[in-house]
């Protein structure tokens, strides 16, 4: 949680799919891509929605039935919980990808 800014999601996901790889665990990268538009939000549990990307793409890693980035905090959230969560003008798609 301590990268709540915008943009850097590649690289949180890499450390996050680097320390569950490293304790033997399957990591997953998934990513989220905004339709016709650039920015997404995420609603955080202090009732606030910041932007999470101005790009219209920004990837977590799964991890059994749990997804992980800096906004989940360390014990993750279920695909549902985070897709209620995740906002996007037009909607989005997602799919997992090889990288971040």
């Amino acid at each position: 949680m301590a990268n709540l800014t915008v943009g850097p999601c590649r690289q949180v996901a890499g450390d996050i799919h680097a320390a569950f790889t490293r304790f033997g665990a399957s990591a997953e990268y998934v990513a989220f891509k905004a339709r016709n538009y650039n920015y997404m939000s995420f609603d955080l549990p202090d009732g606030t929605s910041p932007a999470i990307t101005q790009s219209g793409y920004h990837v977590v890693v799964r991890v059994g039935d749990r997804l992980y980035d800096a906004f989940t905090g360390p014990a993750g959230l279920t695909m549902p919980d985070y897709m209620v969560r995740l906002h996007a003008r037009y909607g989005y798609e997602w799919s997992g990808v090889a990288k971040p």
